[in-house]
């Protein structure tokens, strides 16, 4: 029964459509239209599409006529109250929950999207525009009563400003609305638009607030259009602002700013800071203790314990604190982020950069700004509201995972951690983290023992809200001490890392010293990132067996990574980006960034006269006897998402870097060369196991290798070009799918010296004339993958499964066969190590 209703329901969508009503087939359609995007004027809509066309109503019909279904079968089914009750849950959920009812023609909807199709061309300077309605029906055995809308639109010419006017009741306001016409959006000679309207209205409404004008709003201001005006009706104090000689064959008209009340400019009378625990009961309980540096005795300050390092007598701002919060606290350094001044004027970026600047520190759980307004004196109080958080937080956790999706190779690995942060280590809101880790793990059963395998990590880091700079703040200029608008944290941190191993144990110990910032005082839109000095020491410790039977085999540039070694590295990073803060409009990120290495440890050897003469692959030898490399990187990231309808949106990336290894190095390191594959970059392919060129792990680890140590082994490349494609769409609910194409490789340099040519191409197993794996035409192919994804959307966490085809591989392009090509007969080429599962938290890019 359920199979014929919806065979019969689903062939035929406009089964329920009554007599003399029409079923919307396709969507609107302007014709003439040539300027302007008027998606967004047309409110009527036809049913929704998805596979095939309009699902969701042959859902709404089944479940229309499952209710209306008088057969004997549903009578004796429905007789239990309990089947009753569920099939009507059934149904109601069919039709309105995963079903949508019909959207028929509607003669009123016609009549509102004209209106708003005129409002829209207006409202861009199209006065003159005409909009004329035509519909067409369908009536016949095929298609039921359908019908098909159409706006035949004769645009006209578009109105251009041709002089602005400004006339305000105060002419010290005319004045100074002329004398800043910086990022104005409306010009003379400029379209008429509504936009550009609105936004000149916001314009002047900052500019306003900054200038003092604390109730200044935006309603306050309007425009007058007049495409006869000629400066007449206009009072004697208007100002001409900004004028254009009219051209021919141009529509023009006058535009007039107004604002007719005359607001209140303000001063700031009085600062005060009130500074609570985060436990309400004390608060309560204890009477706040009044701080304000000029008022504060010698006795006073023994007292209470407060040094003029933590509250100047210069500092001009009333601290009402908690009794418990009077010695945990640095109110210099929290007066320096208020940027209100007594007796200045009052200024609304002052106020957002208060704000931002208070918000983000770590020791404060939120920050509230309030005024009190004197209207008759013209002054205003400033009162910031704060909680502070909790200084100290213990957490621990435990975890289980594996290394292997297939759970194949390596079976689940037991984990636990435990960290300590503190959020005002030292009185100025640093955060200091110390933490551990641990991870304990089995090897697969075989024929001898069971083995474990364990890593024990410990982190230490220490954040400051502000630069720590290596030279005292008054050597820069005086306009430049400010350095806390550019909202800055120094990071400092350490990390040890020891591993066990059947095969090996390594100890890696880490050093940081970092700095980022905000490259505008009120955007987040542009950031950089230095670490001035960032040094790893690695110390590896083989197996005798895995070194003679897998290390011993492999390549010189890939044998490095199991040596003990020395790295010294400077980073510098710039993104500009707003990517990701909606899905309604188009985002962008653009990220570059610098890295040089090996430079800290040859001028160790040039000060120490210990420079060794023979330098090997890659690398040179310290006074230590640990290996380093010096190498410049150089790499560039963009992502882009476009919305396209709502639910649905398409998400670009592309990524392009470079190296170069100098001096006596001839290979830049294997920590710091470009990796490609795995669930974020092409994953048609295992973690960084595509490439180098037209090179395989097989190619280079020989046919025989252990597999469970394939991404250990990769080589990576000097060179990266990737670029990813994903469509991304709501499915139902927290379900959300995705269509994805990635392609991308690596590659090594191509050598310069015959010598070295032949010395690289000798360690990647390939023939001194054709090194397969260098950057150069014969070798320049990329891997590509399709495939498809599913996520489970809980705002809060994102789980992610995506499924990925090989279809190109550069290691098959010398194949007589595929020729690269990895599908020749899907029997055969479909699936298996060409296929890959990638699971990950969070979208991929």
């Amino acid at each position: 029964m359920v199979g014929i209703c919806w065979i019969a329901t689903s062939c035929h969508v406009t089964r329920y459509v009554q007599p003399g009503e029409y079923l919307l087939k396709n969507p609107v359609v302007i014709k003439g239209a040539k300027d302007l995007d008027l998606t967004s004027a047309i409110r009527t809509k036809p049913n929704r599409r998805m596979i095939s066309p309009k699902v969701y109503l042959s859902i709404y019909n089944f479940g229309t006529t499952l209710e209306r279904d008088s057969s004997l079968l549903k009578r004796l089914y429905l007789k239990h109250p309990k089947r009753k009750a569920f099939a009507e849950r059934t149904i109601k959920w069919l039709k309105y929950n995963l079903g949508e009812p019909p959207i028929l023609l509607n003669k009123e909807s016609i009549t509102r999207d004209s209106l708003n199709l005129l409002n829209a061309y207006a409202a861009n300077g199209y006065f003159d525009t005409q909009i004329t309605p035509r519909i067409d029906t369908i009536d016949n055995w095929f298609d039921g009563r359908k019908a098909n809308v159409y706006f035949d639109v004769q645009e006209g010419q578009p109105f251009h400003i041709r002089r602005i006017y400004a006339e305000f009741e105060n002419q010290r306001l005319a004045h100074f609305y002329k004398s800043h016409p910086k990022n104005a959006s409306i010009k003379a000679g400029n379209r008429f638009t509504y936009t550009s309207l609105a936004a000149e209205r916001n314009r002047i409404t900052q500019l306003l607030r900054d200038d003092g004008y604390f109730a200044m709003n935006p309603n306050l201001i309007t425009f007058r259009v007049d495409t006869f005006l000629k400066g007449e009706g206009l009072l004697p104090t208007a100002i001409l602002v900004e004028k254009t000689p009219p051209s021919d064959g141009t529509k023009w008209l006058d535009l007039v700013v107004e604002m007719e009340n005359d607001p209140q400019r303000y001063t700031i009378d009085r600062i005060t800071v009130e500074l609570k625990t985060n436990d309400y009961n004390r608060d309560r309980d204890g009477k706040l203790i009044d701080l304000y540096g000029p008022a504060l005795t010698a006795e006073k300050r023994e007292e209470l314990d407060v040094r003029q390092k933590h509250l100047t007598d210069s500092c001009e701002i009333l601290f009402k604190v908690s009794p418990m919060l009077v010695n945990r606290v640095n109110y210099n350094f929290l007066a320096e982020r208020v940027y209100f001044k007594l007796g200045k004027k009052y200024k609304q970026q002052d106020a957002r950069r208060t704000q931002s600047r208070l918000q983000e520190l770590s020791m404060l759980q939120y920050v509230i700004v309030n005024y009190q307004v004197d209207d008759s004196t013209g002054k205003l109080a400033v009162f910031i509201e704060s909680r502070m958080t909790r200084q100290f937080q213990l957490r621990a956790g435990t975890e289980a995972y594996t290394n292997d999706i297939a759970a194949s190779a390596i079976l689940p690995i037991g984990g636990a951690s435990l960290s300590f942060r503190n959020k005002n280590t030292f009185k100025k809101s640093e955060l200091l983290v110390l933490s551990g880790s641990g991870d304990v793990g089995l090897y697969p059963v075989n024929d001898s023992s069971q083995k474990v395998f364990w890593q024990i990590q410990g982190k230490g880091e220490l954040n400051f809200p502000r630069f720590l700079l290596p030279f005292p703040k008054r050597w820069l200029p005086v306009e430049n001490r400010d350095l806390n608008r550019y909202r800055p944290v120094t990071n400092l941190s350490v990390v040890g890392l020891r591993e066990q191993r059947e095969e090996f144990s390594r100890f890696t110990l880490n050093g940081n010293w970092g700095y980022r910032w905000f490259n505008r005082t009120l955007s987040d839109k542009e950031r950089t990132q230095l670490s001035p000095m960032s040094i790893e020491y690695i110390d590896v410790t083989l197996d005798s067996t895995f070194k003679a039977e897998v290390v011993d085999s492999l390549p010189s540039a890939i044998r490095r990574s199991f040596t003990s070694r020395f790295n010294s590295r400077l980073n510098l990073g710039y993104t500009i980006s707003d990517y990701g803060t909606s899905k309604l409009f188009p985002t962008t990120m653009l990220r570059f960034n610098y890295e040089g290495g090996g430079n800290v440890p040859y001028l160790i050897e040039l000060l120490t006269e210990n420079t060794p003469e023979d330098h090997t692959l890659f690398i040179g030898q310290d006074a230590a006897g640990l290996s380093y490399g010096q190498y410049i990187k150089l790499s560039m990231e963009g992502r882009a998402m476009f919305p396209l309808k709502k639910g649905v949106e398409l998400v670009l990336r592309g990524a392009i870097g470079g190296s170069a290894a100098y001096n006596f190095t001839q290979l830049v390191p294997p920590q710091s060369r470009f990796y490609s594959g795995g669930s974020t970059s092409m994953r048609g392919w295992q973690s960084n196991t595509l490439g180098p060129g037209k090179l395989s792990l097989e190619d280079i680890q020989g046919s025989d290798a252990n597999t469970s140590f394939s991404s250990l082994l990769a080589p990576g490349g000097e060179y990266l070009i990737e670029a990813n494609a994903e469509l991304r769409f709501d499915v139902w609910s927290y379900l959300e799918m995705a269509i994805f194409s990635d392609v991308g490789n690596v590659w090594f340099n191509n050598p310069g010296q015959a010598n070295r040519k032949i010395e690289l191409a000798e360690e990647l197993g390939d023939d001194p004339d054709d090194p397969r794996s260098t950057l150069r035409w014969k070798n320049f192919f990329f891997g590509w993958d399709v495939g498809v994804g599913f996520r489970l959307d809980f705002s809060f966490l994102i789980i992610r499964i995506d499924l990925a085809q090989q279809l190109f591989a550069p290691d098959l392009v010398d194949d007589p066969i595929h020729k690269g090509w990895v599908i020749r007969n899907f029997r055969n080429d479909l699936g298996g190590s060409r296929f890959q599962y990638q699971l990950g938290i969070g979208y991929p890019f």
